[in-house]
């Protein structure tokens, strides 16, 4: 008898002189807290996984901010002159209108123009870049430069 005393649970000894009733009345206690004690480790583990994984996207938002800062800096800035133009009402008996825009970069890279494409199928436009002239596109046509 005492060897299988010496291998219970020093908690069930404890429980040896209290009558049947008793004794399932604490384990069933003992069960449900430590049911809770894993409920709450399991909501620790949450709200823990949750932090890390804002503290990801909030240090991801950063880097994303910091960098595009850092590189406008020197990016290229393209002005239009004039910004808009208005042809009013065209004839098309009377042919054709144009005007003129120019295009600078104000930024300090240089600044890449490599597609240009009308919106309009009665538009069309070329680049005019150190006096020689790209070719002619319109709105299906497209034109690198």
């Amino acid at each position: 008898m005492d060897i299988e005393n010496e291998e219970k649970n020093p908690q069930e000894q404890d429980l040896n002189h209290l009558s049947r009733r008793e004794r399932k009345k604490i384990k069933k206690q003992q069960k449900e807290e430590q049911l809770q004690k894993e409920r709450v480790q399991r909501k620790r583990k949450k709200i823990i996984n949750k932090i890390i994984i804002l503290s990801g996207i909030i240090l991801v938002i950063v880097l994303y901010l910091f960098f595009r800062s850092y590189g406008l800096k020197d990016a290229p800035k393209m002005q239009v002159d004039p910004a808009s133009y208005n042809f009013g009402s065209v004839s098309v008996a009377k042919g054709a209108v144009s005007t003129f825009m120019t295009l600078e970069n104000q930024g300090v890279t240089d600044l890449i123009i490599d597609k240009i494409k009308s919106t309009c199928g009665c538009t069309s436009a070329s680049l005019v870049v150190d006096g020689i002239e790209s070719p002619t596109f319109g709105m299906h046509d497209s034109s690198t430069g």
